[in-house]
């Protein structure tokens, strides 16, 4: 993000460009909640598959020991 400083004074230049991150900075809070979102999803996925691989284990070497 840049602004080119010709006859302005350069605080005001700063002001611009500061403006300017924290509007880039708002605009991908939202894509940051959703991944978030994504991931914690995908962590129960992992854990419930492994719960249910770890059941489904023990089940056939039950199985197969009997």
């Amino acid at each position: 993000i840049t602004t080119i400083w010709v006859n302005k004074p350069y605080t005001e230049i700063l002001i611009e460009n500061s403006k300017a991150v924290i509007n880039a900075l708002n605009q991908k809070t939202p894509v940051i909640q959703q991944t978030t979102k994504a991931e914690s999803i995908n962590v129960i996925y992992v854990l419930l598959a492994l719960v249910v691989g770890i059941s489904l284990g023990m089940a056939v070497g039950v199985l197969i020991k009997k």
